[in-house]
């Protein structure tokens, strides 16, 4: 089909981003760069500094980064945060 996946490999990587999938074979879905590191500019940011994750760390005193991996772990999907910023990796 032009334009879209088709076949095995279309289907295997559609289910590489299906939690509910994964889940249903007893695959643990764990957050891969949760912070979007990998994302291109602007997106690589939006879960940092972001106007959704910032207003609700302002209202509860936290960051946005913070705001974001709490909602991941919420989720029940474990979250490896990667960082080289001692202060970073504290908060």
């Amino acid at each position: 089909r032009p334009g879209g996946c088709s076949g095995m490999a279309g289907d295997s990587q559609r289910r590489l981003h299906d939690k509910h999938y994964a889940e249903s074979k007893g695959i643990l879905w764990e957050a891969y760069s949760s912070l979007c590191g990998p994302c291109p500019a602007p997106d690589n940011m939006e879960l940092i500094s972001g106007n959704l994750v910032v207003g609700i760390g302002q209202k509860h005193n936290k960051t946005g980064a913070q705001v974001a991996l709490r909602w991941l772990v919420q989720q029940g999907i474990p979250v490896i945060p990667k960082s080289m910023n001692p202060a970073h990796l504290k908060s």
